[in-house]
């Protein structure tokens, strides 16, 4: 299930944000952003049924039946697969802004730098994408 969220995330994002340059757009911090919630929504269409499932079936215990369960959760009507799409969508944000703040700082980082330097060392991408995920975090956390 994560594998698959975060698949379809960094799918989607490369492409809205593939597709946003080939447009001759100036991808900014909030294009960026933009570009990540879109993914996250996009993302949530797939994975949200799962999510619900996986939720129900802890909730009912050891005697938990996955067919039973998603008997039930059909049953209930289609659109209970997508209980709490709203809340979900909003929470989407945090990894769009994690992705901005990394690319910002990415981009200050690698500003002036020539050539082979043009890259970032593994401890360089570690330390910059650590701190973007801190201060998404710390932008989100209250909701």
């Amino acid at each position: 299930h994560t594998v698959l969220q975060n698949f379809l995330y960094f799918y989607n994002y490369s492409a809205l944000k593939s597709a946003w340059k080939a447009a001759g757009l100036r991808v900014s911090t909030p294009a960026n952003t933009l570009c990540g919630v879109i993914a996250g929504v996009a993302g949530l269409i797939v994975t949200l049924p799962l999510e619900t499932l996986v939720v129900r079936m802890q909730c009912a215990g050891l005697e938990a039946d996955l067919l039973a369960e998603c008997s039930q959760l059909i049953a209930d009507g289609v659109p209970q697969l997508w209980r709490g799409f709203s809340v979900s969508s909003i929470l989407t944000l945090n990894p769009a802004i994690t992705m901005s703040v990394f690319d910002l700082l990415k981009a200050t980082l690698l500003q002036g730098r020539k050539g082979a330097q043009k890259k970032m060392s593994t401890a360089e991408a570690f330390v910059l994408a650590s701190l973007s995920k801190c201060i998404a975090t710390w932008i989100t956390y209250p909701l």
